[in-house]
């Protein structure tokens, strides 16, 4: 195959023969990065490469020069070399992007509001007043005028900067919503065990009425794990005393038990002992009354899931 002459000069040369010259690789290699992606070139000059027999340390050499030299210089997703222009473009928005945005649109947000009110009650109050440094005296009427556009600022300002954040922190949120709700004799977390098997009372699972279907084929004496929502926990501990002992180290929460936690979920294994129209009776359960329920689950014995 041969390289063109208006790439390389009047004299013509083999490919092989290129290769021997590093300046012509260089520019062989610069000339393809213009025509093709990255993987296509850098696929076709190893399969072209190991065609000529050079050894495996120079095709690697050549693949090195590849990624440290002529890659950095390569927008990946314009498929085009960028020049001295484009990296100097990048590097200020990069700049551009490390400004606190939303805190300067808060910041406007309050000037504006402030400087609208003040503007609102000098119409209101149909108060004239000289603007400082030129001369001039502002009427009511300019005041009432200025006044709206501030307030549109204000609103605009506001939206970019607490708006917007609130709903990016609820595109991120998600919702649990209950199945049912604990009826139980227990009515404060003073009075319940730490575990079921420890005393506990047996309870109802009252089912909302959109869920009655969920229980088909359930019968007495099925084992179950009833998932609870412990309404009543704290989510900001993230260390406790292991049982509310204060003689136990204090351990990381996820290691415990305890119903104080980020997302205070409660598993209760319990049996069903009556099936009634949208209640179960169940038992024993250390849930106290009024405790929401976030699923029901059959406990498997095996370990074929």
């Amino acid at each position: 195959m041969r390289i063109f002459k208006k790439d390389f000069g009047e004299k013509s040369i083999t490919y092989g023969e290129a290769l021997d010259k590093h300046c012509v690789m260089v520019g062989l290699m610069a000339k393809r990065m213009r025509m093709m992606s990255i993987p296509g070139f850098k696929n076709s000059l190893c399969a072209k490469l190991k065609a000529h027999g050079l050894k495996r340390e120079c095709r690697l050499a050549v693949k090195n020069f590849v990624n440290n030299t002529l890659l950095p210089s390569y927008d990946s997703a314009t498929l085009r070399p960028m020049n001295l222009t484009d990296l100097k473009h990048q590097k200020e928005l990069n700049v551009f992007r490390t400004i606190p945005w939303q805190e300067v649109c808060k910041f406007l947000a309050g000037g504006f509001f402030v400087n609208a009110g003040i503007l609102f009650y000098l119409y209101v109050a149909r108060v004239s007043v000289p603007l400082w440094g030129t001369g001039f005296i502002e009427t009511p009427e300019v005041s009432g005028v200025r006044s709206i556009v501030h307030a549109v600022l204000f609103l605009t300002f506001f939206y970019l900067g607490f708006i917007r954040e609130w709903k990016s922190r609820n595109r991120n949120a998600y919702s649990v919503l209950p199945i049912g709700f604990i009826r139980s004799a227990l009515k404060c977390r003073d009075e319940a065990p730490k575990q079921g098997l420890e005393g506990a009372p047996d309870a109802f699972l009252e089912i909302l009425p959109a869920y009655l279907e969920g229980l088909d084929r359930m019968q007495g004496g099925d084992e179950i794990i009833v998932i609870t929502w412990l309404h009543r926990a704290r989510r900001d501990v993230l260390k406790v005393h292991p049982r509310m002992d204060p003689s136990n180290p204090l351990t990381g929460i996820f290691l415990t038990r305890s119903p104080d936690r980020p997302n205070p979920l409660g598993l209760h294994r319990a049996k069903v002992l009556e099936i009634n129209p949208g209640r179960l009776h169940i038992g024993p359960i250390e849930a106290i009354d009024g405790t929401p329920v976030i699923d029901i689950k059959p406990v498997i014995e095996s370990n074929n899931c």
